[in-house]
């Protein structure tokens, strides 16, 4: 087969790069597909744009690799189950057919359609241009700046790369959304920065991650979470309140009113002495004697 076939840069950011397997197989399949619109026809099949016919057993054949001066092959099964991971992905479709299977790329033009990349050509034009006009201007300060810089350490930086722990995070993300292609937009990118940078420990952003997708309530058929800075908003949180202190004693008694208690004197239960006057004295005496008299009787 011959011509060519585009391939983005993004590739190089996106976690399929370190899986060489899939990589592989992924590619050749994207390579080999159909690209004409009107399709081929192979016995009674249509092979549409986009689409590769071939069996496990070839594509084992088609990948075979020099290792110590030998041929191997990479087992069916192997090739099986990178596959079935490419259709979890959402990177494939597949269809059993009698001459084999039927490999469909989700969103083929994306890969392939020009029109993906005009933009960026559009881009990296202008940029170039604008480049080459400041180059001219500044040619007349190159000693002067050379001069600067040998007393400044902090003017050249180093561009930062990603880290692994981004691009589990960004790959995770895309798996649970459901997003085809490569990577995310870069406005997207500084969310995923904020999240590595906060200290979180990656096994818990990866655990706040799939919570934030399965707590997600969408209030019709096509809602559904469209940015990573929605996930960010929940992991940052999930995290703070894991790293909050616990104290059972004053969550407890939260939102309680304290309960003033009163000292109260020893002398207070004690019965006071009251003084009879003489008067009441010699009352109850009579009333006394008088009772003992009746009693006599």
């Amino acid at each position: 087969m011959g011509g060519a076939f585009q391939t983005s840069r993004e590739i190089f950011n996106n976690p399929i790069w370190q899986d060489v397997i899939k990589f592989r197989l992924f590619f050749y399949i994207v390579g080999n597909a159909v690209f004409s619109d009107e399709g081929v026809k192979q016995g009674n099949i249509l092979i549409k744009r986009g689409q590769f016919l071939r069996s496990y057993r070839n594509l084992a054949a088609d990948l075979e690799y020099l290792d110590n001066k030998s041929l191997k092959k990479y087992s069916i099964s192997v090739i099986k189950k990178k596959v079935d991971q490419l259709v979890k992905e959402e990177r494939l479709e597949i269809e059993e057919t009698e001459l084999g299977t039927l490999f469909t790329v989700v969103n083929y033009a994306m890969y392939q359609g020009f029109e993906h990349y005009k933009k960026q050509n559009r881009e990296q034009s202008e940029n170039g241009s604008r480049t080459v006009r400041e180059q001219s201007e500044n040619n007349n300060n190159v000693n002067k700046d050379n001069k600067d810089l040998s007393n400044d350490d902090d003017v050249l930086e180093e561009p930062k790369q990603q880290s692994s722990f981004e691009q589990e995070l960004i790959a995770k993300y895309m798996q649970l959304a459901a997003i085809p292609g490569f990577d995310i937009p870069e406005y997207q990118k500084t969310a995923v920065r904020q999240v590595v940078e906060s200290g979180i420990l990656p096994v818990d952003a990866m655990k706040y991650l799939e919570e934030c997708f399965q707590e997600y309530k969408p209030k019709h058929s096509r809602d559904k979470i469209n940015s990573f800075g929605y996930c960010a908003t929940v992991i940052l949180n999930k995290h703070a309140q894991a790293q909050a202190p616990q104290n059972p004693q004053a969550r407890r008694g939260y939102g309680k009113k304290p309960i003033r208690q009163e000292h109260i004197p020893e002398w207070f239960d004690k019965k006071q002495e009251v003084e009879e006057s003489p008067e009441v004295i010699e009352a109850r005496k009579a009333e006394m004697e008088e009772m003992l008299k009746q009693f006599r009787r």
